[in-house]
């Protein structure tokens, strides 16, 4: 009901929605009550109306007994009758002459006009007739019967004056009437207060919202209170914020970090543009120098923004490369082959390597075993070891790549796939590094619906471990 209510069209736009439910829960509980009253009323009423007519009836069938019986009409009637006050009952004869009534103040009823009715009834058949000659709620129930009897007609008719009854029922609505307006009049002062207590955290996140820029992103809705959707509402919104606070910073230390990052080959570039200003032209030497510089310098660069890009591009079409069925064991192969030609001063091996399909995009997984193998052999010592396995394990391949290389601290772990985090940045412009591979190979993964675990100790060596589902 309270829906149907909801979707009346007669709300007009512009009215707050506490005013709303203060209107609604006033409608729904001045209807609950008009009914209740209206229902009390009417069946009190007709239940009192049919107790009479029950007792008229059962009068009027003792009186026609008691004439049967021969016995003569006088007050010893009373003795065997329960007729109680103010049933008035009288007796006429078929001239109509009053034989018998049971008090001298019952009233003598017009037997001219009554016995015309009566004449046309059959015998013992009863009517019901109300005097509607008098005010509304003034009225009087008779009940006519005709009875014959050794040859004799006798007009029995019992009545039963409701006018007191009908004042109590009159006292009775006005006190309804009455209750009910106080009811709608409460109903909206309740209603207005349980509106606006409960609208009020709604309130409080408008006010929040209001308040939050990029800059104050700090203010938080109190959450505090019972379990409820409102509750569920404002922790909802402040985790939202949460992560929009938390994307923003990162979003700024990206921009910061890419800045930095790009800043420091162009400052080099431009150092030795410099040089070559002035002495390069002449020196071969220096000539020489500036160019192997500025061709490392911008070969990162190129390398840094194709990451930067990559990264752009995965976080606006999530999930957007083309999937197939493809042998990784093959990937994984020529993986390490092209390592092995490329890097001569470690000890590379491929353990084992099952032969197992996976469903996913095959450059991306071959770019994720490239980053991996490519950081192991970047912090690895010359002559050190790097192992490749993969196996079938719970309808996962579990490829297991492991080196001897220095390590990474246990507290630097837990960021090893943030943009830019490096857990030894001395190296970063030896080895050429940007800060991006793991954060792509963690991309690759968890869009893989795959896992990526790293095991480390400082100088003991680096185990990284890469779950991915099987077809």
């Amino acid at each position: 009901m309270l829906s149907k209510i909801k979707n009346l069209k007669f709300w007009p736009k512009s009215i707050p929605i506490s005013l709303r439910l203060t209107l609604t829960y006033a409608l729904i509980f001045s209807l609950a009550i008009i009914i209740i009253s209206a229902t009390t009323f009417y069946s009190s009423r007709y239940l009192g109306f049919q107790r009479i007519k029950e007792d008229i009836k059962n009068i009027n069938q003792e009186v026609a007994d008691y004439i049967r019986s021969g016995r003569d009409l006088d007050r010893s009637i009373f003795k065997n009758l329960n007729i109680r006050r103010p049933m008035d009952l009288k007796v006429y004869n078929q001239d109509g002459e009053l034989l018998f009534k049971n008090s001298p103040h019952a009233p003598i009823i017009d037997m001219k006009r009554n016995l015309g009715e009566i004449s046309i009834l059959e015998i013992n058949e009863q009517k019901w007739n109300h005097d509607k000659k008098k005010r509304f709620f003034k009225r009087t129930v008779y009940l006519n019967n005709k009875l014959s009897y050794q040859g004799e007609i006798f007009y029995i008719q019992v009545s039963f004056p409701l006018a007191g009854r009908d004042d109590i029922f009159n006292i009775l609505m006005l006190v309804l009437i009455a209750t009910n307006i106080l009811g709608i009049i409460v109903s909206i002062i309740v209603g207005n207060y349980i509106s606006k207590k409960i609208l009020r955290p709604i309130g409080q996140i408008t006010d929040t919202a209001k308040k939050i820029t990029i800059n104050h992103l700090d203010d938080r809705i109190d959450s505090e209170g019972p379990q409820d959707e409102l509750r569920e509402l404002a922790t909802t919104f402040n985790n939202m914020i949460d992560r929009l606070q938390e994307s923003i910073e990162k979003q700024k230390a990206f921009v910061s970090d890419a800045s930095h990052e790009l800043r420091t080959p162009i400052s080099v570039i431009q150092g030795y543009i410099d040089l070559l200003d002035r002495w390069g032209k002449s020196d071969q030497e220096v000539l020489n120098e500036s160019i192997e510089a500025i061709k490392s310098e911008t070969m990162n660069m190129k390398k840094l923004l194709e990451q930067l890009l990559f990264l752009a591009r995965s976080d606006r079409e999530k999930d957007s490369f083309e999937r197939v069925d493809f042998e990784l064991d093959a990937v994984i192969a020529e993986v390490y082959r092209e390592t092995e030609l490329i890097d001569k001063e470690h000890k590379i091996t491929l353990n084992n390597n099952d032969k197992l399909k996976i469903n996913g995009d095959e450059q991306l997984i071959k770019q994720l075993l490239r980053i991996i193998i490519d950081n192991s052999l970047k912090y690895t010592e010359d002559g050190g070891k790097i192992s490749i396995d993969s196996k079938l394990v719970n309808q996962f391949v579990e490829i297991t790549i492991e080196d001897t290389g220095t390590g990474i601290a246990k507290e630097d772990l837990d960021n090893i796939f943030d943009r830019f985090y490096r857990a030894d940045k001395s190296r970063n412009r030896e080895t050429g590094g940007t800060g991006l591979g793991l954060s792509i190979a963690k991309w690759i993964v968890d869009n893989h619906l795959g896992k990526i675990e790293v095991e480390s100790k400082l100088n003991q060596g680096t185990k990284v471990i890469i779950k991915l589902p099987t077809c």
